[in-house]
């Protein structure tokens, strides 16, 4: 692993999505860049992952080191509670923008 990025996108509608390439469709509602530190140290694939399964939440796998969960906005909110440090700056702002009548995708790469 050289780097590693994370995602959140949002989708319409109650269903889960079909996957094909969703995640090039999708308003980016956030990247690595824009969101909150990570509390332990910056390679977001295990931590998201982790948090999916703790959740019973199914990763999709795009490729071998590229997959998708998709979540509520209360799955969000939890997970950038759980592993995002709160005192970034860039946290409060974020959390400001998810909607509860929407749906996210949560994405992780490591390339």
């Amino acid at each position: 692993m050289t780097y590693s990025s994370c995602w959140i996108r949002e989708y319409p509608g109650p269903e889960r999505p079909q996957w094909t390439w969703l995640g090039f469709d999708a308003p980016k509602i956030a990247w690595t860049d824009s969101l909150p530190d990570l509390k332990s140290p910056p390679y977001w694939p295990p931590d998201v992952r982790a948090w999916a399964e703790r959740h019973g939440l199914e990763p999709e796998w795009v490729d071998n080191c590229w997959f998708e969960v998709c979540c509520t906005a209360e799955q969000l909110r939890d997970f950038l509670r759980t592993a995002c440090r709160s005192d970034s700056p860039k946290f409060a702002p974020l959390l400001d923008c998810i909607s509860d009548d929407k749906r996210y995708i949560l994405g992780a790469e490591e390339f």
